[in-house]
């Protein structure tokens, strides 16, 4: 606003913008009453006042001011170019048709996958948890403000607590009839590859030893779940009752202790995949390398390297020197293929007619191998390398799946993704697989269904375990998961991993869930016996099987005599080894059952921790 003179009277003219708002611009601009304000008529005066302007930073800080602009631009493109790539992928190699390749159509297939944003991921997590403890016998007004203030660690810590305190006996019927029927298929032909010798200190690599392991390398854990969300997370109830997904008049399905029993549900194949390339320091690359003698070290700037980085950006990056270490390809491609042949023969043993397979370790545990071994940092040596590890599942599928002594399972339906450069490499990498093998298999396409762009779990869930025979017997369906070998389902209760097929399996469903926290009776991955997960399946009713004969080699059962080891699991411990869920009161010793051997009084607390998965 600015005072013009008209006359003798004085008036408010207002100014948008450095314009008069009407025709009073003449009167503004021929008068010469306004002068703009003296600085000596500010109201309060700056602190430096009197003290002339100084700079108070040096170069180095200017310089991390611009190198901290360009890493947010450099954030805020990635995020926009992670969105086209979602989208539409990166120009270069496109999708190849199985028509083309002689492998007939497609049995489904989608423009693209569900994009879920983390709000809804993370909202179905929490809803999983919350039915969780309901479904294994602790509701969650037994905890104080009815479990509002405690975390997922502590509340799980209490119930695992009160299992073995009351030695099972507050499970439910369906939790109970759940674990009966899960099966721990162990290699007992191969032994697990050491984790490569200790390495020296200095050396740029993390020496590990087997104690850390709960899953076997080349052993399946088989547990039977079903399935609560779809690939865009969304209720399977509400959907089937047409209610929505977050009304309370929702029906709840049935448990397996119901009439139906197993109708509806599939088995899970838990498996992991070697991890030879997630990072500089991926568990499993020393087991499948050589160091290359007289060969110049391999140098990596230490931002590379896991729990490493500089907190000053304006500081030189240190580099990480290490030994020269050779990928041996042909070792860990002909352990790919092993796993693919133990998984397709534990759904045979299950009776699984119709088999769900994705490129399991084509991902995450590939994607920066170049790291380890600088070879792999050209393009073509890199697909060679997926095309050898999908051409050892088709050689799986035709020596077990095809011909009249057969043993894995009826129908494989191998799932694939057309979303961006690496997930059409592996679908290009299988098709090509398959076309090559059908040349000397040519029953291999009876046996095999391509699906593109299709979830796995919303498969089994929603088309094939309905349309199986199975009724209240066992699941006809089996999927594979690739497993975390020091816990089952790693963290999926946190917010990392997203895009993990493991932790997402185990959001979307809370009979999954549930069954991993008994199984790994921990919520941490901690030192583990040789024999701990043996002895978890089988305390808690389940059999261990072997995966070459399906010979019954332990079970639960008191029925089975000295072959069943019924040893408890011990509970959760921290680093002093007090239990996580009661520091100040040991367990009553529980009165044993008839058939049920005492727990041996010299068993040792595992109260050591390892790295976290």
């Amino acid at each position: 606003m600015v005072q013009a003179t008209q006359g003798t009277s004085r008036r408010v003219v207002p100014v948008v913008e450095g314009q008069l708002l009407n025709d009073d611009a003449q009167v503004y601009t021929e008068s010469s009453c306004y002068t703009p304000p003296s600085p000596a008529k500010i109201l309060r005066k700056p602190r430096n006042w009197e003290v002339p302007p100084t700079r108070s930073y040096e170069q180095q800080h200017s310089q991390a001011a611009v190198k901290l602009q360009s890493r947010f631009r450099g954030g805020r493109d990635r995020g926009e170019s992670a969105d086209r790539y979602f989208q539409s992928g990166f120009g270069g190699a496109s999708p190849v048709t199985p028509s083309n390749l002689g492998l007939g159509l497609y049995a489904e297939t989608h423009e693209t996958m569900p994009r879920v944003n983390d709000g809804l991921r993370y909202r179905v997590r929490d809803e999983t948890i919350n039915k969780m403890w309901p479904q294994l016998g602790f509701p969650l007004e037994r905890f104080p403000h009815q479990g509002h203030s405690m975390g997922f660690e502590e509340i799980a810590g209490k119930v695992l607590h009160e299992v073995i305190s009351s030695n099972k006996a507050q499970l439910p019927e369906a939790v109970r009839k759940q674990l009966a029927t899960v099966r721990y298929f162990v290699d007992s032909e191969q032994p697990n590859r050491e984790a490569g010798p200790l390495t020296q200190q200095g050396s740029g690599f993390i020496g590990r030893t087997q104690e850390c392991y709960l899953l076997g390398q080349f052993d399946c854990l088989a547990v039977p779940a079903r399935a609560d969300y779809d690939a865009c997370f969304r209720s399977f109830e509400a959907s089937v009752s047409g209610v929505h997904q977050h009304s309370s008049s929702a029906p709840v399905l049935a448990d397996c202790d119901g009439p139906e029993g197993f109708a509806g549900w599939f088995w899970v194949v838990h498996v992991a995949a070697p991890n030879i390339g997630e990072s500089t320091q991926a568990e499993d690359f020393v087991a499948y390398s050589e160091e290359e003698p007289h060969s110049p070290p391999h140098v990596l700037p230490t931002s590379t390297h896991v729990g490493i980085t500089s907190p000053s950006c304006w500081k030189q990056q240190s580099t990480l020197n290490r030994p020269t270490r050779r990928l041996h390809e042909d070792l860990y491609v002909r352990d790919m293929g092993r796993i693919w042949r133990n998984s397709l023969l534990a759904m045979g043993h299950l009776g699984v007619e119709d088999a769900v397979f994705f490129p399991l370790g084509m991902g995450a545990f590939l994607r920066k191998l170049s790291l380890n071994d600088d070879r792999y940092a050209e393009p073509r040596l890199l697909l060679k390398l997926r095309r050898r590890v999908a051409g050892e599942l088709m050689n799986a599928i035709a020596d077990t799946c095809v011909g009249a002594s057969s043993r894995g399972p009826r129908y494989v339906h191998l799932c694939l993704v057309c979303i961006g450069a690496e997930a059409i490499d592996n679908h290009n990498c299988f098709l090509e697989a398959a076309a090559t093998k059908l040349r000397e298999c040519p029953k291999l396409t009876d046996v095999l269904q391509l699906r593109q762009n299709v979830d796995s779990l919303q498969l089994a869930a929603r088309d094939l375990a309905p349309a199986t025979k199975g009724g209240c017997g066992t699941p006809k369906v089996g999927i594979l998961n690739g497993a975390n070998r020091k816990l089952i389902g790693n963290h999926w209760f946190q917010t990392g991993a997203r895009l993990a097929i493991d932790e997402n399996f185990h959001r979307r469903s809370a009979s999954m869930a549930r069954a991993a926290l008994l199984l790994n009776f921990d919520f941490e991955a901690r030192a583990r016996k040789p024999m701990q997960l043996r002895e978890n399946v089988s305390w808690l009713g389940g059999q261990v099987v072997s995966v070459q004969s399906g010979k019954l080699l332990g079970s639960g059962k008191a029925s089975q005599g000295p072959t069943g080891n019924t040893q408890r699991p011990s509970p959760s411990t921290g680093n002093n080894g007090s239990c996580l869920c009661c520091s100040r009161r040991k367990p009553k010793e529980p009165e044993h059952g008839a058939g049920e051997p005492k727990q041996n009084a010299g068993n040792p607390k595992v109260a050591a921790t390892t790295q976290g998965a």
